[in-house]
Formats: structure tokens, sequence, C-alpha cells
């Protein structure tokens, strides 16, 4: 599934932390003794190596709420991203004003940030139980359920907050990023046009076109795109993702590992990605030991990646372990009996076994 765009990007080179795990070559495929690592203990903030300071997305609303001093107390802790004494002033203001949807959702905004989506759901319920009309809550609701369960289909929660405020921009970007993520284009074309008239600088807008032109085979338009999405905000992680993935496609291999490294430094558990950082590793022809690791990951990760299993099978070709080729390479072409490159690895892979009639059949 696609995630949701939202991260950063450094505007200095990184020092990557090695991949843990080893390539012993096993005489067989044998799984490898790999161990991922998809809870991530996050690195330094990539916001903080940034030259600039991005603008915050603004307050959905501020209602001046004269007689509680907590609520604008909460509020400047918000711009200042102190979210426990934010949690601390809206406790107060509800308490002060316990009808205020605006109260309950911006306590479940803070709670979200400090990634307490239990808390937040109470919250932005409440805010939905005072008043039904209002959007953000919808939103923020669908958000920490989607925090709860990755699974969850929060469709409804946020088709609703469009539908009660078309103009909500955020909500309109989240129910995009779904549709991509569950490969509706259709839908998600539809929507970016119309998002486009009411928020025609916002980078997400180019990052999603991006993600749209790529899958229609439009590469040129959509490293275009992104590259866009890349000049008007550094903080977008998963644009990184799209770049490495556009690059390998434009055959500069070497860029794809710039941008897939930054990405992979902070999404550990995307076995998609760690596959397709193999391959680019893998095709710059440097680093093999590096990219038998990244496949031993992504096969840890998803043992039905076919990027991983296809490439994978060519390192050990590269590496003359004809019998591991042919069992990763046989497993590849059943996924996909129409590739030419699996077909033509196998018959490579047979014949360095010295399994010649295998190899020309």
């Amino acid at each position: 599934r696609a995630r949701y765009f939202g991260g950063v990007q450094l505007t200095v080179t990184p020092i990557f932390e090695t991949i843990a795990a080893t390539a012993t070559l096993l005489p067989t495929n044998t799984p490898r003794a790999v161990t991922p690592t998809p809870t991530f203990i996050g690195p330094t903030p990539l916001w903080m190596f940034l030259e600039a300071t991005y603008t915050p997305t603004p307050l959905y609303v501020n209602t001046p709420h004269p007689a509680t001093e907590a609520y604008r107390a909460g509020i400047r802790s918000l711009n200042n991203r102190n979210y426990p004494e934010m949690i601390f002033f809206m406790q107060q203001a509800a308490q002060a004003e316990p009808d205020q949807a605006d109260i309950q959702y911006y306590l479940g905004e803070a709670y979200l940030l400090l990634d307490e989506p239990e808390n937040a759901l109470y919250a932005y319920e409440k805010a939905i139980e005072l008043n039904q009309n209002f959007a953000p809550a919808y939103l923020g609701r669908a958000r920490a359920l989607s925090a709860i369960d990755p699974e969850f289909d929060l469709e409804s929660d946020v088709s609703q907050s469009v539908g009660l405020d078309p103009n909500l921009i955020a909500a309109n970007l989240d129910l995009i990023a779904f549709y991509l993520s569950r490969g509706n284009y259709e839908r998600a074309v539809v929507l970016l046009d119309s998002v486009e008239l009411i928020a025609p600088d916002s980078p997400l807008i180019y990052a999603y076109r991006s993600q749209v032109l790529m899958n229609s085979g439009d590469y040129e338009g959509a490293i275009e795109a992104a590259k866009q999405a890349y000049e008007l905000d550094q903080t977008i992680l998963d644009i990184y993702k799209v770049l490495g993935e556009l690059n390998i496609q434009s055959g500069n291999a070497r860029e794809a590992t710039h941008f897939l490294e930054i990405y992979l430094r902070y999404v550990k558990d995307d076995p998609f990605t760690w596959a397709v950082y193999g391959q680019a590793l893998f095709e710059v022809g440097e680093q093999l030991e590096q990219a038998m690791q990244a496949f031993d990951l992504a096969l840890a990760l998803d043992e039905n990646s076919l990027t991983a299993l296809l490439y994978r099978g060519y390192a050990y070709l590269d590496l003359g372990e004809g019998q591991l080729a042919v069992n990763d390479l046989f497993i590849a072409r059943n996924f996909d009996r129409e590739s030419f490159s699996a077909s033509f690895g196998l018959a490579r892979a047979l014949a360095l076994s010295e399994r010649y009639d295998d190899a020309i059949s």
C-alpha cells in the first residue's frame, strides 16, 4: 500500500546506517537468518537538517474563547510543538467549556501528534458528539483509527469530512492518498483535479500527481511532478520513495539509491522499497553484498517479493551460485510466466548448474 506523504528531506548528506543483515551464501534457498526491524526508534528528525523553516499547516479553526486563557495557551503550545503542554492546557479549557467541539478536536490533535491514537480517538469522537457537522473531527478520527489499525478503511470518515467542508484541503489530500493506496487512480485523478483548483501550490498535489503519472507509464511527466513537489517542500519523506522508483524506471540507478537510502533510514518495514533499493544497488554494480542484504530484508518482510527474488537470483548468477539462482528465479518465473527477465535468468542459472536440457527448454 502507498503511504501517506508526510516526512522530511535533508539538505546535507547523511551518514546512513549499515544494514544489519549478513549475506551468508547457503547451498539451498533456505531463508537466511535475517531479522527485519519494522519498529523504528527514530533517528534525528529530518526537519532539523533543514536550512529553511517550513510554514506549518494553518489552524482549521481558532475560535477566540475569550473566557478561557487555557485554550489560547494550548494553541501557542501547538505552534511551539510542545504537545504535552498543549494537552495540559486543552484539558483545562475542556473543563471550562465542556460543550466546545473545537477544544476536543485540538485535544485529539495533540494526542495524535504524541502517537497516542487511542486517546486521540476518544477526543475526536467527543468532538463529533458535540457537533456532528464539525468536519475536521471526522478526518482526525480516520487518522487515529488508521494509526491503531493500518488496514482500517478510512474512506467513510474522510469522505464525510470532505462532504461537510469541500475546502478542507487536508481531508481531500488524505482521500486522494487513500485512493492511490488502493490503486483507484481514476477517482484519485478526479479529486486531484478539483483540489488543485483550491490548493494549486500544495506540494502534495504534485507528489500525488507524480504517482498517477508513474502508474500510467508517463515517467518523464512523473519525475517532473515529483521534482516540483521536492522543490516546494523538502520535508515530504515519501517523495524520496517516488523519486527513487522513477529514477530506476528511467535507468538512473545511482540517483535512485540516494533517494531510497533517505526513505529507508526512516521507514524500515517497506518490503517493496527494500527490493527496489536492492535492485538499484545491483544495477549500479559496485555494492553487490549490500544489494543482497536489501533483498534479504525485503524477503524477510514479504517472502513473495517478485522484485527481490528476481534480482537476488541475478545477483547469485554474478556470484557464480547457480543453484541458489535457480531457486530464486524459478519462483520468480512462476509468479510471472510472461517475464522475459525471469525466464532468461532461469535459463542462465540452469546452464550454470549444468542442467543443460532444462536450460535449453
